[in-house]
């Protein structure tokens, strides 16, 4: 790959397609290049009734192609909705949504494995000194880590409407309310805040 006064990106490739409707004869292809005065340049087609392969390459240039979707999804669910599969189709769970973070005071999440139907799904809120999360799932194990919102202090945190031990957990500058939740069924979490 090179660069030109227009491109950053000038090169050749190969590509490879597999022909969707290969019971049906090609009468023409057409190559359609963007109009910004890019041109196609091409050096030969080549038709095969075979599906097509390219060996792969040892030389690793990070992530597979097309998987560019799968980290944003990642960062997303683990990440900013802070939901996490520590056991096999969700039946333990890492519940640590960083909403706060993101100035996100409203949000419903769910995250399910369609081939096993396990799944965690939430709502999430925030209003003044009470943080409300009404979680759910086939799983028997929540361990829950709720982000505290900056210069906030925890006063309690009830489940289902018992008081909640916890245990303050610090990440730099970030502080974390931490504790585990056994049983299946809907969990109701308050937290109120000084």
């Amino acid at each position: 790959m090179a660069a030109n006064a227009d491109f950053t990106n000038v090169g050749c490739v190969i590509y490879g397609y597999n022909n969707p409707y290969s019971d049906r004869e090609i009468k023409n292809i057409r190559f359609d290049a963007f109009r910004n005065r890019a041109t196609w340049c091409v050096l030969a087609v080549t038709l095969c009734d075979s599906p097509v392969f390219f060996m792969p390459d040892r030389i690793s240039y990070g992530l597979p192609d097309n998987w560019g979707a799968a980290s944003v999804s990642y960062a997303l669910l683990e990440g900013l909705a802070g939901v996490k599969d520590t056991g096999i189709s969700f039946d333990k769970v890492f519940l640590a949504p960083r909403w706060e973070a993101a100035n996100v005071t409203e949000v419903e999440a769910t995250v399910k494995y369609e081939a096993s139907g396990g799944y965690v799904s939430y709502k999430y809120s925030r209003n003044g000194n009470i943080l409300h999360v009404l979680a759910t799932g086939n799983g028997n194990t929540f361990n829950t880590d709720l982000l505290i919102p900056k210069n906030a202090q925890m006063k309690s945190v009830t489940v289902n409407g018992e008081t909640q031990p916890f245990t303050i957990r610090k990440v730099e500058e970030a502080a974390y309310c931490c504790f585990c939740i056994d049983g299946i069924g809907v969990k109701e979490i308050v937290l109120t805040l000084a």
